[in-house]
């Protein structure tokens, strides 16, 4: 049986930078998606850090979510979720959201990392990843990206890419609504990781999104 990193481009698409890398989510990382959740996903400074709560709720939905960000990923844009691997171990998910990015030389991020793994310097690199293959790679003018405004710490990771504030914005969530902050980021703004970025199955990608 021919498998999806076989036959789908994204799937074989890998980018590298020091101990960490990025592949697109795949079947089975469940399992180790799950034993994450388990384990706990929020710091407890800020237990409520998504507009969807989804570390707190039953199993199936977070699967049922997965698989609809794989679904996206196998499409030729650059909407991409991929599997944050560090020292061989998934520790997060890390997303570009832009179905429409080759048009308007912009998109989204959003990501999340295990707490077990905050304050080791991960989050900030996988960020830096995905803007280094937004702008180089994708061609991009600039990458936007939003935090509740009580979670710090994904803020200061926004920051140490060299995101600037654009404002605050009014989300409905579960309960009312939330005040999200608003990150953009442009290439002359970008504070890139001090390792160099690598990528493999480049070529294919870029052939199938329709840049080459």
């Amino acid at each position: 049986m021919t498998t999806p990193p076989a036959i789908l481009p994204p799937h074989r698409l890998l980018i590298s930078c020091a101990s960490t890398q990025l592949r697109v989510l795949r079947e089975s990382d469940i399992p180790a998606l799950l034993d994450l959740k388990a384990r706990g996903i929020a710091s407890p400074e800020v237990p409520l850090p998504f507009l969807t709560p989804w570390h707190l709720r039953p199993d199936h939905e977070a699967v049922t979510y997965w698989y609809t960000q794989m679904a996206e990923s196998c499409r030729p844009t650059c909407t991409l979720t991929f599997a944050v691997i560090d020292d061989g171990e998934i520790v997060g998910l890390q997303d570009i959201i832009g179905a429409h990015a080759l048009r308007t030389r912009s998109a989204e991020t959003g990501s999340w990392l295990a707490r077990e793994f905050h304050g080791r310097g991960i989050g900030t690199r996988m960020r830096q990843m995905i803007l280094a293959f937004a702008f180089d790679i994708l061609g991009l003018d600039e990458m936007r990206s939003a935090a509740h405004v009580e979670n710090l710490a994904s803020r200061r990771v926004s920051e140490k890419c060299g995101y600037v504030a654009d404002g605050t914005e009014r989300i409905a969530g579960d309960d009312g609504y939330v005040t999200d902050v608003r990150f953009v980021v442009t290439p002359d703004t970008f504070i890139r990781p001090t390792d160099p970025v690598t990528y493999e199955g480049l070529a294919e990608f870029t052939n199938y999104v329709g840049l080459s």
